[in-house]
């Protein structure tokens, strides 16, 4: 089911129970809109199937009603992570890869194909062959290991990133997300899941008092709930902007510092030989 699809189903079933039909008669109107109103099957999304089912569970009509009726106002596009910076990040991951890529090949291609003809060439005019230079194995292997370990952790981030809708309906209660993704994070996601699932809350909850109090004032609870789902976004993505502008950095730095490394003993041959000559 579409998002599209989700809250068109959700104003059907406001208007039927509104006007005194049941649920069964409900839900057969929604199945026969199917056929006269098709919606775009290639953005099916599991999350509003997830909702839509939740609501269902509900026992009391009225219940249901005003589930739905909320839900046919809320803006789920409030929710929804910027896709700007996944295409950001996601491109901070291709150019890892890439790099990775280029530095195994260029650090193997000169550890097997042209250090042999340097250390032959030592061998020849009887030249010791300098400590720095037998540091290349372990410079390179470092630094294949530091950039495979940064591509991972990269992967796992971005995993994540593109997840986090999902997420903020259905929380990830598993040990690697407790570990990988830091507490004030899981926070904001938290009571952004606690926002949309407002219309499904039991009586007595905080978030329903809230909104009993929103009524009481005579205030559009969806528009107040909009309003607060994307406040606590627009934190939630600076956060994650934040903690990844750090974590590109300290890559970025790694990388400089490998191929500093990397070009240093590579050129060392070449200058110790002219020294030498």
């Amino acid at each position: 089911m579409s998002w599209s699809k989700f809250k068109f189903n959700c104003r059907i079933l406001t208007t039927q129970l509104k006007h005194g039909k049941s649920r069964v008669q409900a839900l057969e109107t929604i199945e026969d809109a199917k056929s006269n109103f098709p919606f775009n099957k290639s953005k099916i999304a599991a999350l509003p199937t997830f909702l839509f089912s939740r609501m269902l569970d509900l026992e009391d009509d009225k219940k249901l009603a005003y589930s739905a009726k909320l839900y046919s106002q809320l803006d789920f596009h409030s929710s929804t992570f910027d896709a700007n910076q996944r295409k950001r990040y996601r491109n901070f991951q291709i150019y890892l890869t890439w790099l990775f890529i280029v530095f195994v090949l260029v650090g193997g291609i000169y550890r097997h194909h042209v250090l042999p003809n340097f250390e032959a060439v030592y061998a020849e005019l009887e030249i010791s062959v300098s400590a720095s230079l037998m540091t290349m194995d372990s410079i390179w292997l470092s630094g294949i290991f530091l950039l495979a370990s940064a591509l991972l952790i990269t992967f796992i981030l971005n995993h994540f990133i593109k997840k986090v809708d999902n997420y903020i309906i259905k929380p990830n209660k598993s040990r690697l997300f407790r570990i990988i993704v830091p507490g004030k994070i899981r926070r904001q996601i938290d009571a952004i899941h606690q926002l949309i699932m407002a219309p499904l809350a039991s009586n007595g909850t905080p978030i329903t008092q809230s909104i009993n109090w929103l009524e009481a004032n005579q205030l559009n609870v969806a528009e107040e709930i909009n309003a607060m789902i994307l406040e606590q976004k627009n934190i939630l993505e600076n956060d994650i902007e934040k903690r990844m502008g750090w974590y590109i950095a300290l890559v970025f730095l790694l990388i400089i510092f490998l191929i500093y490394e990397l070009v240093n003993v590579m050129y060392l041959p070449i200058f110790q030989l002219g020294a030498t000559i």
